[in-house]
């Protein structure tokens, strides 16, 4: 576990992490002194003339710096209440600075999964469940840093102070130190053989089951309309109550494990201050009320310090399989970030596909596009049609650079298009489709597709929605183009949708527009507004280029040419 730690964590967080070992020493020393600082008041307590036997404090007083017993006492009253507060002070310091350091790597590692997630493309991201990817950048990321990392410093830290406080208590008094090994030792190891594994199995359980109730909540809010039309709300229902009531029962059994330490500890500390009133009968020459007070400090101290460890060591168990998702995100990861270029890869002549052939790579044995060659010129606008599951939108995927082909290759002129200029290609192509791709956000920040916190050209959208006649509809909004669109867009219609993804490609300044199956789901009359829009932009500018996916012959009728693509491949065998 170790040495996967040491991996996941980055040099620079490692050179900070040794700095957080230091301070945890720091806060180690600090919390031993405050616990030595306790024995003048203890001495006190118990005796008030017995502090002028200890030899330390007799040689305090003989120097004649208090004029009496009394205000010597006061003395040293003030001085341990000094000594606590600026050791809280330096403590909350400390903290402070382990906290910091903690959130910071919980930055690093939920940006870093983030960006791996979303650079290993959209073949892996159509493969995995949208919700477990969002649980694991934000849950999952949570759990390893704050419930392991974190649990790993504390431990650290509570075991720097029990060794301190065990050899200066086997300097003071060898015998509390044997009684306090006699007390905690085997609770320790009884508690750890007793409940490793169940540990480490329940917190594996109870998060599937939390991925599995996000989901389920996630699908129930998008699909509301279905779900409440075909009375399907129950059934959901019966789902997460099940689910609710594993959560409970995981939550009871990690519950029960959790208090057990504080039975245990306890039995231990009576059974230690037994065995010390049978040492009473047996020994002479000790005073009891001293090594009873020296034992009680010390176990009130300790008693939290193996609660702790005892309490971070089940956190480590429970979320001990944050490892191996942390690890299977930045270490097991073959892609790539593509750099992001700010050039074009410019159309002047045509693009070709020369005798393409793709399959996905979990189904390798089915072929979706076969030998598939043609050539669409600059300027064109063309029509891709062909029965659903032909493999239309993954040719479009394919020609926008998403996917690599099995075999062949796609020319932009006389250039391939490859990995590696992928990103110059994007910068000059844009994508409407069936369901384009909407932020809660305003309609300025999406026809730009900028977030709040960068200012789009309004100017340029102003002439945008001129062209595309929806000035007069977004004026009379509220708060015309800042007005917000709402989550899923839901409060537009299809038309909107379909009208945003057209002026996002205006803006954009792309020269090459797909659009697939963007006016499917319309109805008739809106989809031949829409079917107007595209047409009159094909007309108005004839360096734009045009491919477009539909299933109706009409959305079809005003492009140049039409390529079936079942009857090319067809061809091609």
């Amino acid at each position: 576990m170790t040495k996967k730690l040491l991996q996941l964590i980055p040099a620079s967080f490692q050179k900070k992490g040794l700095v957080v070992v230091v301070a945890a020493f720091v806060r180690a020393m600090l919390n031993f002194i405050g616990l030595a600082a306790m024995l003048p008041v203890l001495l006190l307590i118990l005796d008030a003339n017995a502090i002028l036997t200890n030899p330390i404090s007799a040689y305090i007083y003989g120097l004649g710096i208090f004029p009496s017993v009394r205000w010597f006492v006061i003395g040293v009253c003030v001085a341990v209440i000094l000594v606590f507060l600026i050791k809280n002070l330096l403590n909350i310091a400390l903290l402070h600075f382990q906290n910091r350091f903690f959130i910071q790597l919980f930055e690093y590692f939920s940006k870093q999964m983030f960006v791996e997630y979303y650079h290993r493309g959209l073949g892996f991201i159509k493969q995995h469940n949208s919700v477990m990817l969002t649980h694991q950048v934000n849950q999952i990321c949570s759990a390893f840093v704050f419930n392991v990392l974190g649990s790993v410093s504390a431990i650290i830290s509570e075991g720097i102070l029990m060794l301190i406080l065990f050899v200066s208590l086997l300097i003071y008094n060898p015998l509390v130190s044997f009684m306090l090994i006699l007390v905690f030792i085997p609770i320790v190891l009884i508690y750890i053989l007793s409940v490793r594994n169940k540990l480490q199995v329940y917190g594996k359980e109870e998060n599937e089951i939390r991925r599995q109730q996000s989901r389920m909540l996630h699908e129930t809010f998008r699909g509301y309309v279905e779900i409440e039309i075909n009375h399907a709300f129950l059934s959901i229902l019966k789902r997460f109550d099940k689910n609710i009531q594993l959560l409970k029962e995981y939550r009871f059994k990690n519950e029960r494990i959790s208090a057990v330490p504080n039975a245990l500890i306890e039995m231990g500390i009576v059974v230690g201050m037994i065995l010390l009133i049978l040492m009473n009968m047996t020994l002479t020459g000790i005073s009891m009320q001293l090594l009873f007070g020296v034992f009680a400090v010390a176990a009130l101290r300790m008693l939290p310090a193996v609660r702790m460890i005892m309490g971070r060591w089940m956190q480590i168990k429970y979320n001990q399989y944050t490892l191996e998702v942390i690890e299977e995100g930045l270490l097991q990861n073959e892609k790539k970030e593509r750099k992001r270029e700010s050039r074009r890869l410019n159309l002047t002549k045509s693009i070709s596909v020369c005798d393409l052939s793709f399959a996905f790579e979990d189904n390798k044995d089915r072929q979706i596009l076969s030998h598939l060659s043609f050539t669409i010129n600059k300027g064109e606008c063309v029509g891709i049609k062909g029965a659903s599951g032909a493999g239309k939108t993954t040719l479009f995927h394919l020609l926008m650079g998403f996917y690599t082909p099995d075999s062949g290759s796609i020319y932009v002129d006389d250039i391939p298009l490859t990995p590696e200029n992928t990103s110059c290609w994007h910068n000059n192509i844009a994508y409407v489709s069936q369901h384009v791709f909407v932020m809660d956000a305003s309609f300025a920040h999406n026809i730009a597709m900028t977030y709040d916190n960068e200012e789009p050209d309004r100017g340029k959208i102003n002439n945008i929605l001129e062209l595309l006649r929806l000035k007069p509809i977004i004026d009379a909004l509220p708060q015309g183009m800042d007005t917000r669109v709402g989550e899923a867009a839901n409060r537009l219609s299809g038309g909107e949708k379909q009208r945003i993804g057209i002026a996002r490609a205006l803006y954009k300044d792309a020269q090459v527009l797909f659009f697939d199956e963007a006016t499917s789901a319309l109805d008739t009359e809106t989809e031949q507004e829409i079917n107007q829009a595209i047409k009159m932009l094909s007309e108005h500018n004839k360096e734009l280029t045009f491919l477009i996916i539909a299933h109706r012959e009409s959305t079809l009728s005003y492009c140049d040419r039409i390529i079936n693509i079942e009857t090319l491949q067809n061809e091609s065998k």
